[in-house]
């Protein structure tokens, strides 16, 4: 299935009400879709606000749908249950068009993909702990096991000297659930002060029976059991009891941990489950009677598409001061130009973790982000606990992550006054600079608790990190009398260590403050925040310090003009090779001209082309134009100020030779850049293959569209009559040429010439 929402690349959840449990029943509890982006018969609806329920339920039964769950942590979050058979695009795009809706999503699957490792590393270090088999958890002392790096650990030792944690502060867990009798973990697992174990009675009225130890909320029930392994071994990593003669230590050798099983017995789970876990524990830590005072999270696994509930949801858990510990994911790719959520949204108590290796190298599989991911944890065959009594050992980033969650208990634990800002600025400031994560990580460092000369988080001192965290890309495009948001970390240890100023040229001064205005989102967290209306046109270089500069081309399209059609007397094409940008389904790829474009009668030109696999470009924005194409002009949120549009369809590419591809021809100043979309399909036939092309033309804001080939063996789809042909102009200058028509057959080429030329 895909995605149906139009939006930036690089951003992405909410709150809920008192859940719907008592009446939840097996017709109510959602399949796992193995394999599939996202649940097949559930969407999430969020209204203005929870008033529109009666309102909401009347529309769903124009579409046989009906409410399943009403949330609480976001006033007028619902989840809707679609009739059989209806796709969730449609369904999604029903209720984005409601005057009653503010947004309307898929329920995104979310899932771990664990590796299993062999017991590589031997029991050969004197151990700090009576637990056994400490000696195999390089993570926390590394003696050289095996072949590691000695010292490429945490300090736990020197760590518990100071503190082995508490139970005072408390980390959830969302997972897969946790084995409760194990006798390595019992101890430190929270127990619920206002239930009775095991007499079927919801004492604490929160909805969900003997929830002692936490709650599943695949099956709406109070029993976490892990029936998988992997929310167990997270819970040892975090927290498995020290000193008791018994198996491993955690990193808080005392701790409380409480669980939310959302994952299934092959660790896969529904978004819809994840904000209920939430929920769950948002109620926890605010209910009148013995509050549970969680710290933080850690959400070891990767969900599949940016979601705006699940991202409102992570700004509640910080405004009850809870962190977000997500992994960064285990795709050996960039989040900086791959997003992964929940690791790439852009709210501040989120910590994003990479993997190191027993020698201070990255995981080959694990994500990196030089301004996304945050910080690196040990996360290669990572010995924990595992259902059973049994012991076992995993690798990824999900099995750094813990690392991370636990260090954050011991760091409140020790400076209990500390908010979780400052919690955060001393895992990020306070880790070991390794040579191998500077372009990895935000911090180019792995975490350390204890440490000498100024590291360590638990010591540190005068530890500076200066990073850009937005804009993504090193060359951005805005309109003028546009905002665009720019933000950077700059901390000293736990404290915001000043402002950054970025551009002064006597006229035009850009700096960013810490001040929770102007677009910061909150003051004094060392988070940096401006949203800066540039108002006079032209190229701005953005100095973030370090060497790491970004050039921001201010444009002004008050003097642009708009374009007329002319069909061609003949068919013309250009014949290319062409470079591949290796496009699938749903990619976004960018192209730097040779000569630069005067789209529209822009006066200085764009040579950074945003090309769509779904047949459009932008000049201005990295938008992908996702499947479910609109009436040319149009403003979805977010807008795409630029949109070039010479079949915009649902399109993918799966056969051989099947690609995007882009040549320059001919010799300046007569060139001409060819991109020919090439033997798509279009995603929803599985008939015909398709062929077009835009040629730009330098010195010139002349554009062509050529119709190689639009047959694609269904009447639906054939000449364009699933697609959008036109161009998208701020100032009220957009013309389409045709919507959900076939007018654009074979062996047809549309020249574009500006209106009055």
């Amino acid at each position: 299935m895909k995605e149906c929402i139009f939006g930036l690349l690089g951003l992405a959840l909410v709150g809920l009400t008192n859940p719907l449990l008592a009446a939840k029943n097996n017709a109510d509890i959602k399949d796992i879709n193995e394999g599939e982006l996202h649940s097949l018969d559930t969407i999430l609806v969020k209204t203005h606000d929870s008033k529109y329920e009666q309102a909401l339920a009347l529309e769903s039964e124009e579409i046989n749908a009906h409410i399943v769950k009403k949330y609480s942590i976001i006033d007028g979050l619902f989840l809707v249950r679609v009739p059989l058979g209806m796709a969730i695009d449609d369904a999604v795009n029903f209720y984005n068009n409601l005057t009653i809706t503010d947004y309307a999503e898929p329920n995104f699957v979310a899932s771990i993909v664990p590796t299993d490792d062999e017991a590589l590393l031997k029991n050969d270090i004197q151990p700090a702990s009576t637990d056994p088999l400490f000696g195999n958890q390089w993570a926390l002392e590394n003696a050289g096991q095996s072949g590691g790096l000695v010292d490429a650990d945490i300090n736990a030792s020197q760590m518990w000297s100071l503190t082995t944690g508490s139970a005072d502060y408390v980390t959830g867990v969302m997972d897969s659930g946790v084995d409760y009798n194990h006798n390595d973990l019992s101890g430190n697992l929270w127990r619920n002060s206002l239930e009775i174990a095991s007499n079927g009675i919801d004492e604490d009225g929160n909805g969900y029976i003997d929830d002692v130890y936490g709650v599943n909320t695949i099956t709406g029930s109070g029993d976490p059991y892990d029936d998988y392994l992997h929310g167990t071994h997270v819970n040892g990593v975090i927290g498995a009891v020290g000193n008791n003669g018994i198996g491993i230590s955690g990193i808080m050798q005392v701790a409380k941990m409480v669980n939310c099983k959302f994952l299934n017995n092959t660790g896969s789970g529904n978004l819809s489950d994840a904000l209920e876990c939430i929920q769950y524990f948002t109620n926890l830590k605010t209910r009148s009677t013995d509050a549970v005072n969680i710290v933080a999270i850690n959400n070891s696994y990767s969900m599949n598409g940016f979601s705006q509930a699940f991202q409102d949801a992570i700004i509640v858990l910080r405004d009850l001061d809870i962190l977000f510990v997500v992994a960064a994911g285990n795709n050996s790719s960039s989040n900086d130009t791959t997003p992964r959520y929940p690791s790439s949204y852009p709210i501040t108590n989120i910590i994003s973790v990479a993997a190191t290796t027993v020698s201070d190298t990255m995981v080959p599989t694990s994500n990196y982000g030089k301004l996304s991911v945050h910080t690196s944890a040990p996360g290669q065959s990572i010995q924990s606990t595992k259902p059973n009594q049994s012991y076992g050992y995993l690798s990824g980033t999900s099995n750094a992550t813990p690392h991370v969650t636990g260090l954050v208990g011991i760091l409140k634990n020790y400076y209990p006054n500390y908010t979780w800002a400052q919690i955060k600025n001393l895992i990020i400031a306070g880790g070991k600079p390794l040579s191998i994560t500077p372009t990895k990580t935000i911090s180019g460092r792995r975490i350390r608790a204890y440490d000498s000369n100024g590291t360590g988080s638990l010591t540190c001192s005068n530890q500076v990190v200066k990073a850009r965290l937005n804009p993504l890309v090193s060359y951005v495009n805005v309109m003028i009398n546009t905002p665009i948001n720019l933000r950077a970390l700059h901390i000293n240890c736990e404290s915001p260590n000043g402002d950054v100023y970025l551009y002064n040229d006597g006229v035009t001064a850009v700096s960013l403050a810490d001040g929770g205005i102007n677009g910061d989102d909150v003051a004094g967290d060392g988070v940096y925040n401006i949203d800066w209306v540039p108002t006079i046109a032209g190229t701005y270089t953005l100095d973030f310090g370090g060497g790491d500069t970004i050039t921001v081309r201010v444009y002004d399209p008050s003097t642009w003009k708009s374009y007329n059609y002319n069909v061609d007397a003949s068919f013309s094409r250009e014949t290319i090779t062409g470079t591949s940008l290796g496009a699938g389904d749903e990619t976004l790829s960018t192209i730097t001209s040779l000569f630069p474009i005067y789209f529209a009668g822009d006066s200085a030109g764009f040579t950074s082309l945003y090309v769509s696999s779904n047949g459009t470009i932008s000049f201005t924005d990295p938008v992908l134009a996702q499947g479910s194409n609109k009436s040319i002009p149009f403003n979805p949120p977010p807008a795409a100020n630029t949109l070039i549009a010479p079949f915009w369809d649902d399109l993918t590419f799966t056969l051989a030779g099947a690609n995007i591809y882009y040549q320059t021809l001919g010799t300046a100043p007569n060139r001409k850049l060819v991109i020919e979309w090439r033997n798509f399909r279009q995603f929803a036939s599985a008939s015909g293959t398709g062929t077009f092309q835009v040629v730009f033309y330098e010195d010139s804001s002349s554009i062509r569209f050529s119709y190689i080939d639009t047959d694609l063996g269904n009447a639906t789809y054939n000449s364009g009559k699933s697609a959008t042909v036109g161009v998208q102009i701020p100032n009220n200058l957009s013309t389409q040429y045709s919507f959900l028509a076939a007018n654009v057959p074979s062996n047809k080429s549309i020249f574009l010439k500006l209106v009055g030329q």
